[in-house]
């Protein structure tokens, strides 16, 4: 493998002499990995090199290193320079939440490709899932209305749907919806206090009653109606904090 050379330019060697280094040395390196400009099996600079042209000093760059190695973009073997790796699940998800950190309407993006990818989830589900997989969808739900915790709610939510795409039989399914796990979740943070547990249970009642009996038609619809409510929710809030936002600027 070949060592990628000049990585680093002027402009960008400027901003890591701010503060926060090891931060900003991990998310620039991250962000040339996740925009392909570093492509898997590339083999980065040596540590000392690399601090050399960042402008930092070795610590700094043996710190970003082992962010970058946490999070699943990077290999270090002994006596050799670390190398862009192969992505995974894990990779996938930290890709999804860096590529949409700085979008004000990230959710409502996510909501138009879940709408779309568990509709075709539920669909399958209705043709292949087994008695064990309805248990275990009936159990989510129900320790969704037992817990107490909300935090406790949202888990099992997810779950449910972690369920539904194993219950399609299809682990493509599985490792997409695992992608986007982050934002569902910050996705959840934003429904539930407003749309409470209960819309929530009933949502889920609905689909999990379609794909028992096998009603492709219904089951995507109810899936469908599910996401909109949660799209819904989302919008309104976000254009509640919009005007909020107007209306400190006009004060």
């Amino acid at each position: 493998m070949a060592e990628v050379k000049n990585l680093v330019t002027a402009k960008v060697r400027k901003n890591f002499e701010r503060t926060d280094l090891v931060t900003k040395v991990t998310d620039w390196l991250r962000d040339e990995i996740i925009s392909g400009r570093l492509a898997v099996g590339s083999r980065l600079p040596a540590e000392g090199k690399l601090a050399e042209q960042m402008g930092v000093s070795r610590n700094v760059v043996r710190e970003a290193m082992r962010n970058l190695r946490s999070q699943g973009l990077i290999e270090i073997s002994q006596g050799r320079s670390p190398h862009v790796k192969a992505s995974d699940a894990e990779t996938a998800v930290i890709t999804m939440e860096a590529l949409l950190r700085d979008a004000d309407n990230k959710l409502l993006h996510l909501t138009e490709v879940r709408t779309a990818l568990e509709e075709a989830i539920v669909t399958l589900s209705c043709r292949r899932r087994t008695p064990a997989d309805l248990d275990a969808l009936k159990k989510c739900v129900d320790e969704m209305v037992e817990s107490a915790e909300q935090s406790r709610q949202m888990e099992y939510d997810y779950q449910f749907h972690h369920r539904l795409a194993e219950s399609s039989g299809n682990p493509v399914f599985v490792f997409l919806l695992e992608t986007l796990s982050g934002l569902i979740r910050r996705s959840q943070q934003t429904t539930y206090p407003k749309d409470g547990l209960a819309h929530a249970v009933h949502g889920h009642q609905a689909i999990l009653e379609a794909v028992t009996v096998r009603d492709e038609q219904r089951a995507s619809k109810e899936m469908r109606r599910h996401l909109e409510n949660a799209e819904k929710t989302i919008r309104d809030d976000m254009n509640r904090r919009q005007q909020s936002d107007i209306s400190s600027k006009e004060k």
